[in-house]
């Protein structure tokens, strides 16, 4: 479910500099024998590697393992691997220069995927056991091959950039054997997401610049789709039953939330707060349908938020947060993942228990 348009240093997807751009206790009460504890208030727990100056968390596996990279007081960026007990410890492809590595995902066995940079570009890597693979996508010959996500079996998915920097998609099993694809119509494509049964979504545009999204069935059939109104429609994640999340931007700029379930029905929606120009953006969907993003609110704040399947909305901010609560996952418990910014220009990373 992870997916690689989130916050990131390495980003080369121009959605990760607009989100950048528009942004820069458990307590039980104790009443008579016939009363009900109140319920448990949810925990968010900053965290920043040391010797951090930014954070930028990628993604959470179900075990509550969060991934990601962040940048030194060197201004060389490293990879990350936080626990769920909030042990953190670096993730280096030895190769790498100051550029660095930059893991996208991780899955339930704790395998973490993502690409790391050299002087020739990116390529990407699997992380197990504490031993790398690295790979390369044949045809790579433009800015590299960046990978996005990765399932249960094994097997990853993302884009790479040919001699002219377009990017096309490929998926890479856990075998090695890669494919290459491209919706049709697509002068560009970037993948963002597989989930465990091999499907795998993201966004392409056509000749006329217009973006779509789409989603790829296990046997490689591609489904093109956009909600009504939409001038641009991003897929950012899609869980185990094959529902597709994500947003899409209207005629006046401003982005909606979107869930598409396996058959093709999209439902549309804004958190209700969001009173912005920003809009609402959707970034992951867990197994049970809950969706986590971000929202603005009318005086230029930035907020995370998670929908329930059932449509609730939930917003909340990290404590003392000055330029905003960027959500960008959730997993099956309903831990979510991301940053904020603090002191008007750093960041770090947190872990939201509900």
């Amino acid at each position: 479910m992870a997916r690689q348009q989130t916050l990131g240093v390495n980003m080369p997807v121009s959605v990760l500099r607009a989100r950048l751009g528009q942004a820069v206790s458990l307590s039980l009460g104790v009443f008579a024998a016939t009363t009900l504890p109140a319920a448990a208030k949810p925990v968010i727990t900053t965290f920043s590697p040391a010797n951090a100056q930014d954070t930028y968390p990628q993604a959470i596996n179900d075990a509550g393992a969060v991934v990601g990279n962040y940048v030194d007081s060197s201004y060389n960026t490293h990879g990350f691997l936080r626990t769920a007990d909030g042990t953190l410890s670096n993730i280096d492809e030895p190769n790498a220069n100051f550029v660095g590595t930059d893991p996208q995902a991780i899955n339930a066995n704790g395998t973490i995927a993502g690409y790391w940079n050299d002087h020739i570009g990116a390529h990407g890597f699997i992380y197990a056991a504490g031993k790398f693979k690295s790979f390369d996508v044949s045809g790579d010959t433009g800015g590299g091959t960046f990978v996005a996500g990765i399932n249960k079996s094994g097997t990853v998915a993302g884009y790479y950039q040919d001699a002219s920097s377009v990017s096309h998609g490929f998926l890479r099993t856990a075998h090695g054997k890669i494919t290459k694809f491209d919706p049709k119509n697509s002068t560009l494509t970037e993948v963002l997401c597989i989930n465990d049964g091999g499907e795998i979504a993201g966004y392409y545009q056509d000749g006329s610049g217009a973006q779509h999204g789409f989603v790829r069935s296990s046997t490689g059939t591609i489904t093109s789709f956009d909600p009504a109104h939409s001038t641009g429609t991003t897929a950012t994640s899609i869980n185990g039953k094959g529902i597709v999340a994500g947003y899409y931007m209207d005629s006046k700029n401003m982005a909606h939330g979107f869930v598409r379930d396996s058959q093709g029905t999209i439902t549309t929606f804004d958190e209700p707060s969001d009173t912005g120009g920003r809009g609402t953006k959707v970034q992951d969907i867990n197994d049970a349908g809950a969706v986590a993003g971000e929202y603005g609110d009318s005086g230029g704040g930035i907020h995370g938020y998670v929908r329930s399947a059932s449509g609730s909305f939930k917003s909340f901010d990290v404590k003392g947060e000055t330029g905003g609560t960027f959500v960008n996952g959730i997993n099956k418990t309903g831990k979510t993942t991301g940053l904020d910014v603090f002191n008007f220009t750093a960041t770090q990373g947190f872990v939201r228990t509900p």
